[in-house]
């Protein structure tokens, strides 16, 4: 076969070797569009994660990545904070165990999904290509029946912001974030950052505010990643205030033209506030939970109020109405709240575990962040679709149900690991080179 220079030469064939590990991520993106609904909401993907394990080798997973066992321990204190708290509240078991089985389902997941991404790096991006064409056309289950009701109908997500969160957002962002990839693989970084930026653009202006903020830092961290052989170490700190500068740029435009439009759910927000140009007082707005935080947690630190708490009286729930000014506008609505506000990894952990809860997802926390120190030191064309990673679960574990341990932390947490594993190595391959030169250079007299 004739051989050739172009960067995709090699990465073309690598695709196939070995190729099991594309068909089952392939399964596994398409099984997170369909649901089994027992009391609790199973995925398809995590049946299928759950039955690998009989053939799999998850043990040699285990023992090539000491972060992927440290982070399994950090779910084990987690199941112990909930089955401790529920026994003292007296939760129903019902509840202790819906509880239970994130960590459980989450730890799972992301062994099966390390095991397999790590024979194959690149079938991460089988997962992305699948797991958006199977939104695209099902729906996404995680929004309940009425995802998958909605038509794709492109003017109807122009007009409404939950009808393009709903339906759309769920299979366009995998779909960009699996092109920025692919134009990395072709050497079109440039192309690549500005595919980022637009998307972050598209996706505020149709008030998807989340997913856009994600996009918007994702773009950013990768474009100081894959140049910073070529930033200079005393620049760093002006670089990274003017980033923050052209943040808040962007974030005053998006806040004038909302208030100036007057429509969709950010303008409604917007003119709720003091100050409409404070991003975090428009953060309590969109994650009102914590604003009654130290509320919740004053009233029982220690223990918690176990499992899917009660939120009894609508106590919590109407205080969190006033203190966000819209205890008139919705305060009907309260009645139809069962459970104490909690929108966050880390909060719920303390308000249904107490202490230990706590201490379980600082534990988390810990584990993320040295699990994606590794990235920083990455060459890969799959680096993007890994800062993205980082991104979304750092706003998850701050701004999400803990739910997301099932849904997002497994392949999160793979591609992450994996991408750390490559360029360790390669650290410590350049490093031995470098040694072999000196000691030839030595030999020959012309070391120092």
């Amino acid at each position: 076969m004739q051989q050739t220079n172009h960067p995709l030469a090699y990465d073309a064939v690598s695709m196939q070797r070995p190729f099991w590990p594309h068909a089952l991520m392939a399964l596994y993106g398409i099984g997170w569009a369909f649901t089994i609904n027992y009391e609790v909401r199973f995925y398809l993907s995590e049946i299928l994660s759950l039955a690998s394990v009989a053939f799999v080798n998850w043990k040699g997973t285990l023992q090539k990545y000491p972060l992927a066992r440290s982070m399994l321990l950090a779910y084990c204190l987690w199941i112990v904070s909930i089955v401790l708290a529920d026994l003292i509240n007296e939760t129903e078991i019902f509840n202790s165990v819906r509880a239970a089985s994130t960590p459980i389902f989450g730890g799972i997941t992301f062994v099966f999904v390390l095991t397999v991404v790590s024979a194959n790096e690149r079938s991460f991006l089988t997962f992305l290509i699948a797991t958006a064409t199977a939104k695209a056309v099902f729906g996404e289950p995680l929004y309940g029946d009425k995802s998958i009701d909605f038509a794709l109908d492109v003017n109807n997500a122009l007009s409404s912001s939950d009808y393009f969160k709903v339906r759309f957002e769920p299979f366009i962002t995998p779909s960009i974030v699996f092109f920025v990839c692919l134009l990395n693989f072709f050497q079109l970084r440039w192309a690549s950052y500005l595919v980022f930026i637009v998307s972050a653009v598209t996706y505020l202006w149709l008030d998807a505010r989340s997913a856009g903020v994600v996009l918007f830092f994702s773009s950013i961290i990768t474009i100081a990643i894959q140049n910073r052989s070529h930033i200079d170490a005393a620049l760093a700190p002006i670089l990274f205030v003017a980033m923050l500068a052209c943040a808040y740029g962007i974030y005053c435009i998006y806040t004038y033209e909302s208030l100036r439009s007057g429509v969709g759910h950010n303008a409604i927000q917007l003119m709720r506030m003091d100050n409409p140009y404070n991003p975090f007082e428009l953060l309590m707005q969109g994650r009102s939970e914590w604003s009654i935080a130290i509320d919740v947690i004053g009233d029982r630190p220690i223990f918690g109020f176990g499992s899917w708490a009660r939120d009894v009286g609508n106590y919590y729930d109407t205080l969190m109405l006033e203190k966000i000014g819209v205890a008139k506008e919705y305060g009907e609505y309260a009645d139809n709240w069962k459970y104490i506000p909690v929108h966050s990894l880390i909060l719920s952990s303390w308000v249904w575990s107490g202490m230990l809860g706590l201490i379980s997802s600082l534990f988390i926390a810990k584990n993320i962040f040295k699990i994606f120190n590794g990235i920083f030191r990455s060459y890969s064309p799959l680096l993007p679709a890994a800062v993205f990673c980082f991104v979304q679960i750092i706003w998850h574990v701050l701004f999400s149900p803990p739910q997301t341990v099932r849904f997002f932390f497994p392949q999160a947490l793979a591609i992450a690991l994996v991408l750390s594993a490559q360029a360790n190595s390669a650290r410590i391959y350049n490093h031995m080179n470098r040694l072999r030169a000196g000691r030839i250079d030595q030999k020959w007299g012309t070391g120092r």
